[in-house]
């Protein structure tokens, strides 16, 4: 695999799941905060 293509599918995931952590967070406001495993 190229180190371009590595580096984009990195980039990719990591602002996916600071999405998906960042939408847990909205959807966990009110109740039980999240695990500090989950919270880099």
């Amino acid at each position: 695999m190229k180190k371009r293509t590595a580096a984009a599918w990195m980039i990719a995931f990591l602002s996916t799941s600071a999405m998906i952590f960042s939408i847990m967070e909205k959807l966990n406001v009110g109740a039980r905060p999240l695990p500090p495993e989950l919270r880099k």
